[in-house]
């Protein structure tokens, strides 16, 4: 039985991978592309979140960390549900690394997406939170990780 049904979301969780790409400036061509090993839908073909999963465990791996913070520039680049001037907006993923399980919250603001975009030079930074580690291996962490994804699956951004 998917998870979907289980916490009554219209949407879905797919392991297929999916590319988000950041473009150059008013060109096709892009800068950078990020492949994901999975993503959250909104049951209207959205995409609400990504996953990344690693096989070793994390154990401060930094360039994970970048990577992922990458993936979420692109992520965000590929939004097409556009921010006002003065709006900030938070987008999630889902993280695994062997047996841990991670959720991080990315909190971005209008400038930051001008700034992607390429239509700003300003100083405007997204900040990427990261929860967990979460112990797969131990039933009640892994339903407080499942929990926790329920929540973020269900919620609608304004």
């Amino acid at each position: 039985m998917p998870v979907a049904w289980i916490i009554q979301y219209d949407g879905g969780v797919s392991i297929d991978r999916r590319a988000f790409k950041l473009k150059f400036p008013d060109s096709d061509d892009h800068l950078y592309e990020a492949r994901v090993d999975g993503i959250t839908t909104d049951g209207k073909g959205g995409v609400r979140s990504f996953m990344e999963v690693k096989a070793a465990l994390r154990v401060d791996r930094q360039d994970v960390r970048v990577q992922e913070s990458a993936q979420m520039a692109a992520f965000i680049n590929n939004d097409t549900n556009p921010l006002s001037e003065g709006q900030s907006r938070k987008k999630w993923m889902i993280s695994m690394g062997g047996y841990q399980g991670y959720i991080t919250i990315a909190t971005y603001d209008h400038d930051y997406v001008k700034y992607l975009s390429g239509h700003s030079k300003s100083k405007s930074f997204m900040d990427m939170h990261e929860y967990g580690p979460f112990d797969l291996r131990r039933l009640g962490e892994m339903k407080l990780f499942l929990e926790n994804i329920g929540t973020f699956m269900r919620y609608r951004e304004a």
